[in-house]
């Protein structure tokens, strides 16, 4: 496998800048001759946020950084849709640069992300939800990411208000168009959040493979309570085809799928229960529930990017998407540099892959860890800040050498 310190000739060249190139847009702030502080230095410190984990308060502690009040201030003085909408293009410029195996299927995931939210309830992006964090209250973002061999690579940001939340059905169906345009969508899975016959409908149209799970209501525990007597062991065990369900606004070729699985409770005592799914492809039950299984890819993403997101408690939402929108550039950032290194290197035959001290292109292992990825963006920020002082250069030097040795990682 590359150690980091096979890199460390152009490390800073290199990896800084293939950094900065995906997050630079979005610190191009309009400015004027009175502004004491460059976009630059807003870009180092907010970084430095993200890379820390921390807030604005703690990174202005470093000498020479903006105070937590310019730096918010400059942030807030973009507005949110606006800021989502040029998170999304970078997120689409930086996936038109990869190039993917021809081989296995490429899937699109799509879910909707909660930052808890304690300010004035009345505002648009305030919106309600299951509790937690000590509060109701939510901004809430929709965001896809692929999945190719595993591995998630970001692809829509969308703050949503209460206006905006119905649009989601367009915002699929243009998500979806940009990346069959691409070639980047072999099949959509979705969650619950998405139960809606317009998605359903707008999939099938477009000529997409859909799995995602079904909502229970009223006709649907009709339809099954009807099968239920005759449901037989092999059913029980396979799953079947719900045939007695099917809404008048279903324009495609529907399936529903009713899967017996098993879980547990809050007080960890396993039982059945079934679950249904609806899709358009014709696969057994068993096999979907193995497709779906795939999405789950995109549930690991999210507390990763959360490792990258900077701390705040402001109901300002400019400031909020924002910082959010980076975490995901951040993320895709770590994503695509790895990929990157899986294309420079050599391939052994003679090594199983599992063995072997290279990346495969297809199967591709993450050669710098997430830990190790911020660490490094942290010590070439805090080396670009201390470069003039020869001191703090010689320090931030022997940190260098470190991570190389694999000490702080």
């Amino acid at each position: 496998m590359i150690q980091l310190h096979s890199l460390k000739e152009d490390f800073e060249q290199d990896f800084l800048s293939f950094v900065l190139d995906t997050v630079r847009e979005l610190f191009a702030f309009e400015t004027n001759g009175r502004t004491t502080y460059k976009p630059e230095d807003i870009a180092i410190a907010t970084l430095l946020m993200c890379t820390f984990n921390t807030s604005a308060e703690t990174i202005q502690m470093i000498k020479g950084l903006p105070s937590a009040d310019t730096l918010l201030g400059r942030i807030n003085g973009e507005k949110a849709l606006e800021i989502g909408e040029k998170i999304n293009q970078l997120l689409k410029k930086r996936l038109e640069t990869v190039q993917f195996p021809k081989k296995g299927k490429i899937t699109l995931s799509g879910d909707f992300t909660e930052n808890p939210f304690y300010g004035d309830k009345e505002q648009s992006h305030a919106m309600g939800g299951k509790p937690k964090a000590g509060t109701y209250y939510f901004i809430k973002y929709l965001t896809f990411s692929i999945v190719v061999e595993g591995h998630r690579f970001p692809t829509g940001f969308y703050p949503l208000t209460e206006e905006r939340l119905q649009w989601v059905p367009e915002l699929v169906e243009e998500e979806i168009a940009w990346l069959q345009k691409c070639g980047l969508c072999d099949r959509v899975l979705l969650d619950r959040g998405f139960n809606n016959f317009e998605i359903y409908n707008n999939i099938d149209e477009q000529g997409n493979k859909f799995l995602m799970p079904l909502t229970r209501n009223n006709k649907l525990n009709k339809a099954f309570d009807a099968r239920e007597p005759s449901i037989g062991k092999r059913e029980r065990k396979k799953g079947f085809v719900l045939k007695g369900y099917r809404p008048e606004e279903w324009t495609g070729d529907y399936r529903v799928l009713a899967i017996r699985i098993k879980e547990r409770d809050k007080k960890k005592k396993e039982k059945w229960k079934w679950v249904f799914f609806i899709t358009n492809m014709k696969i057994d039950p068993r096999t979907a529930l193995f497709i779906y299984k795939r999405r789950w890819g995109i549930e690991t993403a999210y507390s990763q990017v959360h490792a990258l997101e900077a701390f705040t408690n402001t109901p300002k939402h400019g400031v909020r998407v924002f910082l959010t929108g980076l975490a995901f550039l951040l993320f895709s950032s770590w994503v695509f540099f790895n990929w990157r290194l899986a294309k420079r290197s050599p391939r052994q035959r003679n090594r199983k892959p599992a063995h072997s001290p290279t990346v495969n292109r297809k199967r591709f292992k993450i050669t710098v860890t997430l830990p190790r990825f911020r660490l490094a963006l942290m010590l070439c920020l805090l080396n670009d800040i201390m470069e003039k002082n020869e001191k703090k250069r010689d320090y931030i030097d022997g940190c260098f050498k470190k991570v190389d040795a694999g000490v702080l990682v």
